[in-house]
């Protein structure tokens, strides 16, 4: 395939054009199958939830986020999801969306004790490895004189009544407290 053909006759003829095409052909000659794979990456990248390892790589240094290399793909697309959902001012309203929005509806409860100066954050177990982001961005939302306590909602006896004794038996006590059960 020639780049060149593509071009009207009287440019084809121009020194210039005829090195930049070449220049081109010997470019895109490696990405035969890989050019497609790449311009659809481009578009993935455009947004957080589909960005590829390179698109996440180039937002977290866009935002100075260093990742830890045990990290997943989707731990690390959820902490740009909480750097780019958090705006100013923060209200307990707007703590119960963003806790909503990474959380979800009934994924968390919240008790604020004003005259104590004291802010109780429960999660759901189900974001149980994003925990460690959900602290950061409350301790940037909550004011210097608040108390935070951030801990997981632990599973209740209404949830691990549903499972038999010889289900429950691989869980240690702490497991059936602390993990996703089924």
């Amino acid at each position: 395939m020639s780049l060149l053909e593509y071009l009207p006759e009287f440019i084809q003829e121009i020194k210039e054009m005829k090195v930049i095409m070449s220049v081109e052909e010997n470019f895109l000659t490696g990405f035969d199958d890989n050019l497609n794979l790449a311009v659809k990456n481009v578009f993935k990248d455009q947004f957080i939830n589909t960005a590829t390892e390179n698109g996440v790589k180039r937002y977290e240094d866009m935002l100075k986020i260093a990742a830890r290399e045990s990290e997943g793909l989707d731990v690390r697309r959820f902490r740009l999801f909480v750097r780019f959902n958090e705006k100013l001012p923060y209200t307990v309203p707007k703590l119960k969306e963003q806790l909503a929005a990474l959380c979800g509806e009934d994924g968390y409860s919240i008790m604020l004790d004003v005259v104590n100066f004291n802010l109780v954050v429960k999660i759901a177990l189900k974001s149980k490895g994003m925990v460690d982001e959900v602290r950061a961005m409350l301790e940037r939302m909550i004011p210097l004189n608040m108390m935070l306590d951030l801990d997981l909602m632990y599973n209740q006896h209404i949830t691990v009544g549903k499972f038999t004794h010889k289900f429950l038996q691989k869980y240690t006590h702490k497991g059936v407290r602390d993990e996703v059960l089924g």
